[in-house]
């Protein structure tokens, strides 16, 4: 038996315990047509999934699993060309998919074509300009916590179905949003790798999401948020170099444009001060320079008060605040821990100024306006808010 139409499931040993035939799951009736519906039935041996067997089937629209306790977040590379392909749903009974992270970079062109059939529908339909009926978008439903690669402005097309009984699986007025992480490349070892993946992602992506990540996994992050675009930079470095050599090649770019955004007066968010940064001399000439900043950082932030509660979130965009709110993770979420989160900076010699707002809409509007005030760009402002633990897709009030 062939397994070029056959998707491979494998134990945690690698061993192939069932092959799953594609044509079979294509003739299924409608709704379930041109949809792949995988149950596992429970069998806690499903470890992972090959779908190498799905880039044949272009015409695919729909991928579920379910009934999967063990199986693992699948690579979509197979799924890469793909530009049918309209949702992928994991149920609550497949928890390590559920709750690992998904690399979606191989769906972006997906993700891409899909939105603009929809604009293209919407705009090139009489009845829908007559009136005024927006067409749905396509969506994507997933896990709770996806790892992926795209740029804020295309969230929107991305979506996690909220199965309800009896209700069509293809239905999108279930949907509702996904929260989003980035973590893609910190456990990558091979430099090569990541260098394939940064071809993948160049100019589809923020750079600041990509650049971070690796400077995560090359051990650079102490350096901060680095402003400047890295993309070209990383993709200089042969794809032949071991990560301890890329390293060594890319750390002294990192160090000239840090030192060039501190010598901007722009924000050092992130950057750790201590004895391993110190230790370079670029950044130990400029130590004054960099508190300094901080000091002025973080004294020029009013915090917006309505009846009693806080809007936190200008703080985050701070050097210190960032490292402060960081420390005290979702405890600043919860209410009535207004003083837990003044003592935190009164103990870094830190005092707060608050301004007492009447109505909602101004306090938030004031918040927006010190935000956007050039210290921090708009990219790294929207990373910083799909962070995992910054909440900031939520109400900021505490």
């Amino acid at each position: 038996m062939s397994s070029e139409k056959h998707l491979l499931i494998k134990d945690k040993h690698g061993k192939v315990i069932q092959k799953i035939d594609i044509e079979e799951q294509f003739n299924a009736p409608p709704p379930l047509d041109n949809s792949i519906d995988l149950d596992g039935k429970g069998s806690t041996k499903a470890h992972t999934i090959d779908l190498s067997a799905l880039s044949q089937f272009q015409e695919m629209k729909y991928l579920r699993f379910r009934n999967f306790p063990n199986l693992e977040a699948p690579n979509l590379y197979p799924l890469y060309n793909n530009k049918n392909l309209q949702g992928i749903h994991v149920q609550d009974d497949c928890p390590r998919m559920v709750e690992g992270e998904w690399d979606i970079t191989p769906l972006f062109e997906v993700l891409q074509y899909q939105k603009m059939k929809s604009n293209f529908s919407e705009e090139s339909s009489g009845y829908l300009k007559r009136h005024s009926v927006r067409s749905l978008p396509n969506k994507y439903f997933l896990g709770l916590d996806v790892t992926v690669w795209l740029h804020p402005k295309d969230f929107e097309i991305i979506e996690y179905m909220n199965y309800f009984p009896d209700s069509n699986p293809v239905d999108h007025d279930l949907c509702r949003d996904l929260h989003i992480r980035y973590k893609p490349l910190e456990d990558i070892k091979d430099w090569g790798q990541i260098r394939r993946l940064l071809w993948e992602v160049k100019g589809r992506t923020c750079h600041i999401t990509a650049q971070h990540s690796i400077l995560n996994g090359l051990g650079l992050s102490h350096y901060g948020f680095v402003e400047s675009d890295l993309m070209n930079d990383f993709l200089r470095v042969s794809r032949d170099l071991a990560v301890d050599e890329a390293r060594s090649e890319i750390e002294p770019i990192v160090v000239e444009k840090v030192c060039s955004q501190i010598d901007a007066k722009k924000s050092s968010i992130g950057m750790v001060i201590d004895d391993l940064l110190l230790d370079n001399k670029e950044f130990a000439k400029r130590l004054a320079q960099i508190l300094e900043l901080r000091k002025h950082e973080i004294e020029s932030i009013e915090l917006p008060v309505i009846k009693g509660s806080v809007l936190w979130e200008s703080l985050y965009f701070t050097a210190y605040g960032y490292q402060i709110l960081n420390s005290l993770g979702r405890q600043i979420f919860k209410r009535n821990n207004h003083d837990l989160v003044l003592n935190a900076f009164l103990e870094s010699d830190i005092n707060l100024q608050m301004k007492e707002f009447d109505i909602h809409r101004d306090a938030v509007d004031f918040a927006q306006q010190q935000l956007y005030n050039g210290r921090v760009s708009e990219a790294l402002i929207n990373y910083i808010r799909l962070l995992p633990g910054s909440l900031f897709s939520r109400s900021y009030l505490v």
